[in-house]
C-alpha cells in the first residue's frame, strides 16, 4: 500500500505543475500611502514658493526704496553743489577784480580758480551718480527700454 500512495502523490504533483496558459494580472491595492505624502510634498512645495515670492517682492520693494531716497538725497546735493558753483565763480570775478586792482596775489587768485573747478568738478560726480540711480530705478521698474529707447 506504501507504493500506491506514492504513485498517487507523484500524479499528482505532476498535475499540480503543468503548462501555464493565460495573462497574468498584477495591481498592488496598497502603495504606502506614497500618494498621500506625493500630495502632501505638493502641497509644501506651493507653499514654499508663494513664500519665495513674496519674500522676493518684498526685497524689490525696499531696494525700490532705497534708491528713491538716494535719488531725493542726490537730487538735494546736486542742487547744493550748483549753488556753490554759483558762489564760486562769484567769487572768482571778485578775485579776478581784486587781482587786477593789485589787492591779492596770483597764488590767492589761482586759488579762487580752483575753487570755481573743484565745485564744477563735484556737481558732475554728483549728477553722474544721480543719473545711474535714476537708471537703476529705471531698471527695477520695469521702465529702462521705454526710458532709454
Amino acid at each position: 500500500m506504501h507504493t500506491i500512495i506514492n504513485e498517487i502523490g507523484f500524479i499528482q504533483k505532476n498535475l499540480n505543475f503543468g503548462n501555464n496558459v493565460g495573462i497574468n494580472v498584477r495591481m498592488n491595492l496598497f502603495n504606502g500611502n506614497k500618494n498621500t505624502i506625493q500630495i502632501k510634498n505638493a502641497k509644501l512645495n506651493h507653499q514654499n514658493s508663494l513664500h519665495q515670492t513674496a519674500f522676493l517682492q518684498q526685497e524689490l520693494n525696499n531696494q525700490g526704496v532705497i534708491l528713491v531716497l538716494q535719488h531725493q538725497n542726490l537730487q538735494k546735493q546736486y542742487e547744493l553743489a550748483l549753488e556753490n558753483e554759483k558762489l564760486a565763480k562769484n567769487m572768482l570775478e571778485t578775485a579776478d577784480t581784486q587781482f587786477k586792482l593789485g589787492s591779492i596775489n596770483g597764488y590767492e587768485y589761482r586759488l579762487s580758480a580752483l575753487s570755481v573747478l573743484q565745485s564744477l568738478q563735484k556737481s558732475a560726480q554728483i549728477y553722474f551718480q544721480l543719473l545711474v540711480v535714476q537708471t537703476h530705478i529705471h531698471r527695477l521698474s520695469g521702465r529702462i527700454i521705454t526710458e532709454y529707447m
